[in-house]
């Protein structure tokens, strides 16, 4: 009944009795996020070394959006494994539209933390910063003031799992099915509307263009180092981390 009245993209899959101290939030014994994006030109092997750098306990202040006013003084937070790879079980080419994600799994994060760390990632995997910074921004006693970087874009990153000690929970096989349909039915919905634009930018690749004055008109596809430079800057812009990079005093 509760999927009824609820968005398209929210769906209840289960539930489970719980003691009237429960807390969703204060239970939950681990959480982990997934933030994905595209490979394009980035060096995802050093946005991978360097995320590794994040686990154990650490003070995150460099690494989040400082919460004061709702009280939050501690910065200490545990990263338990931090990892850049691909996104498993999407089928698709080794090259600049391959999907990675960053998986990242700890005890508590702070507000805004995932999408910090991702604002420097990004820099790190486009050159502008060297993993070694990861290790600069979590040593707070050398850099107690926060440098000034962008935030990297909120769609992208989903709350994956959550873990909870001694919670059953119930899955009901109608309600399975019903929420396995309406889901595959989005997925086809935006799988074509992917294929479309894959389409045109494969028909764009043939459409012949003059890149310099008094130059042959030659196929798109033919000037790959510009073609990838201008869009991975389209996409940078999109994903809000191309501005700044961080200034450590």
């Amino acid at each position: 009944m509760l999927n009824r009245v609820l968005p398209a993209d929210i769906r209840v899959l289960s539930w489970a009795v719980v003691p009237s101290t429960f807390s969703a939030r204060f239970s939950c014994r681990s959480r982990t996020y997934r933030y994905s994006f595209p490979r394009a030109e980035l060096d995802v092997e050093a946005m991978d070394r360097a995320a590794r750098m994040l686990e154990g306990t650490h003070d995150f202040r460099n690494l989040c959006k400082m919460d004061v006013a709702n009280g939050v003084m501690n910065f200490i937070r545990t990263v338990l494994s931090a990892r850049v790879e691909p996104v498993p079980d999407v089928p698709g080419e080794d090259g600049p539209f391959q999907l990675y994600h960053l998986q990242i799994k700890g005890l508590a994060f702070l507000y805004h933390q995932v999408r910090c760390i991702m604002g420097v990632l990004f820099l790190i995997g486009q050159g502008k910063e060297e993993p070694e910074v990861i290790k600069e921004l979590l040593n707070v006693e050398k850099n107690p003031c926060k440098p000034q970087y962008n935030m990297a874009v909120e769609f992208p990153l989903v709350l994956y799992d959550c873990q909870f000690d001694e919670v059953d929970w119930v899955s009901e096989k109608d309600v399975h099915t019903i929420t396995m349909s309406h889901l595959q039915r989005m997925w086809t919905q935006e799988a074509m509307k992917t294929q479309i634009l894959r389409m045109a930018l494969q028909c764009l690749d043939s459409v012949p263009v003059a890149m310099d004055t008094g130059q042959e008109p030659m196929p798109w596809s033919s000037h790959q180092t510009e073609v990838w430079s201008v869009t991975a800057e389209a996409w940078w812009r999109l994903w809000g981390v191309s501005a700044r990079a961080p200034t450590l005093h």
